[in-house]
């Protein structure tokens, strides 16, 4: 793991968020996942999986199958927008509280916005992450067409998720973009 070669603070935050394989990879949405049995999930889907797979292929090599140190940061924002209205956005970045983000103001960091008709099986999985304490993320296709079994071995499993509504954001939070 590379955070365990050159120690988490030395990480730059562009191993974490690596910009440009997320621009190619196009993330489009954000789909809740629920399985009985096991802690709820969520796929992140992009319309080139094989970028989106890249993404969660580098994500493990540097943090292993679960992200014991909280490198990932994984924030869920939700309630009145500003200029959206009722909705919520999910933010992916580096964790500055663990990754050296050096004289940036805010990480390198990918956001996806959801407005309220999106966001109906959000309450179910902040329940879902609450009695078990843990989630998993997965890259999908955008569009589902089968089984998504042999995207599991992309999995990286937290158990840290940072909640936030935004009434409450300051320019001095990780998750000031979603504002934006």
């Amino acid at each position: 793991m590379l955070c365990g070669l050159f120690g988490v603070n030395s990480m730059s935050p562009d191993l974490v968020i690596e910009y440009p394989l997320w621009k190619k990879a196009q993330w489009r949405d954000v789909v809740f996942l629920f399985q009985a049995g096991t802690s709820p999930g969520i796929g992140l889907a992009f319309e080139d999986m094989d970028s989106g797979k890249r993404i969660f292929s580098s994500w493990r090599a540097k943090v292993g199958d679960e992200d014991t140190k909280d490198i990932i940061r994984v924030s869920l924002v939700d309630g009145s927008h500003p200029s959206r209205g009722k909705g919520y956005s999910l933010v992916v970045a580096a964790n500055a509280e663990v990754v050296d983000v050096g004289t940036s103001i805010v990480p390198v960091l990918q956001v996806f916005k959801a407005t309220d008709g999106h966001n109906f099986m959000l309450e179910r999985f902040k329940a879902e992450f609450s009695r078990v304490g843990a989630y998993w993320m997965i890259p999908i296709p955008s569009v589902v067409t089968g089984s998504l079994d042999a995207l599991f071995s992309f999995a990286v499993i937290k158990r840290s998720l940072h909640f936030k509504d935004f009434a409450t954001i300051t320019e001095s939070d990780q998750e000031y973009a979603a504002l934006r």
